[in-house]
């Protein structure tokens, strides 16, 4: 069984919200997986005050061109990255496929900015209202978790 997630993407235009796209995911859309994979492809891009890349060295996940174009840029790298199956375009706004969590994203079209809001789809997993780097900081790895183990050492006293 796969974690199913409905991930929904948003562009805030002078306060107005509209629904942009739509997809489905099959497997990992627990926050941990797909929310951090969504977040650290998000948090990635230089700011306004960072070099912006030239036209020759502008690839997908290195630079965008407003809010649209960093939707399309997510949907593309998620697809590649999965293959052929597991990710899926649905109605916008579409739910009820058993997805176990919801995201809905929203896109600053001024600043390109995105707001991520998990929506469990059962009371005890945590919901989640924040920036990428929020995210990343709250379901990203530990420090401690990070870190190598210490090798096992036995009667002889050599570490495997």
């Amino acid at each position: 069984m796969g974690t199913r997630s409905i991930t929904h993407l948003s562009l805030v235009r002078d306060g107005v919200k509209t629904r942009i796209v739509s997809f489905y995911r099959h497997y990992d859309g627990y926050p941990e997986g797909h929310g951090l994979q969504m977040s650290e492809f998000l948090a990635g891009f230089p700011g306004k005050e960072d070099k912006q890349p030239s036209y020759a060295e502008r690839k997908i996940g290195n630079s965008h061109n407003g809010a649209d174009d960093l939707m399309f840029q997510l949907i593309a790298v998620l697809k590649m990255e999965s293959g052929p199956a597991n990710f899926y375009l649905t109605a916008p706004g579409q739910h009820g496929m058993g997805e176990e969590y919801t995201y809905d994203i929203c896109f600053d079209d001024e600043t390109a900015e995105a707001t991520i809001r998990i929506i469990p789809g059962y009371p005890q997993a945590d919901a989640f209202v924040g920036s990428p780097q929020e995210l990343i900081k709250r379901f990203g790895k530990k420090e401690e978790d990070q870190k190598e183990p210490a090798p096992q050492e036995y009667e002889d006293g050599v570490g495997y």
